[in-house]
């Protein structure tokens, strides 16, 4: 089982417990939960995403099936470095957009896709503000 993020480790894990296979997470912090959560992980990914994929790609046997816990908007990075019959996707969590007027800052800093999505429905950055993007996806 892979966890992509926080969400998908608690999320699933209320659903459906602990289960006798090997876990994964996408990197420190996805781990971090999933340890907290009592579950020991077999891999647990370095760098940016792309990087993430290819590491975990190469630790599977071509028969392996992975089952990724996700949102209803993943951008499935992981998934699309493997074989389509290596893949289970589970929709585990949804990602709802709320409507939230920020004040205006200097800095803003942006942790997921659907956070800049959400975020730019409702309001807008000024010239002279600086952006931050956490990861490719959401930059």
């Amino acid at each position: 089982m892979f966890f992509t993020s926080k969400h998908s480790v608690k999320s699933y894990l209320k659903q459906q417990g602990k289960e006798n296979v090997n876990y994964a997470a996408l990197g420190e912090a996805t781990a971090g939960v999933a340890q907290q959560q009592g579950l020991s992980l077999s891999f647990i990914g370095e760098g940016d995403v792309e990087h993430v994929a290819q590491q975990f790609k190469t630790k599977l046997n071509a028969t392996d099936k992975v089952l990724f816990p996700i949102s209803d908007v993943s951008l499935k990075h992981v998934q699309s470095t493997l074989a389509q019959q290596q893949v289970i996707n589970a929709i585990s969590y949804t990602t709802k957009a709320k409507a939230v007027n920020v004040p205006e800052a200097d800095v803003y800093i942006f942790t997921s896709p659907s956070n800049v999505e959400a975020f730019l429905k409702h309001n807008s950055i000024p010239s002279n503000a600086k952006t931050i993007a956490i990861g490719n996806a959401t930059a």
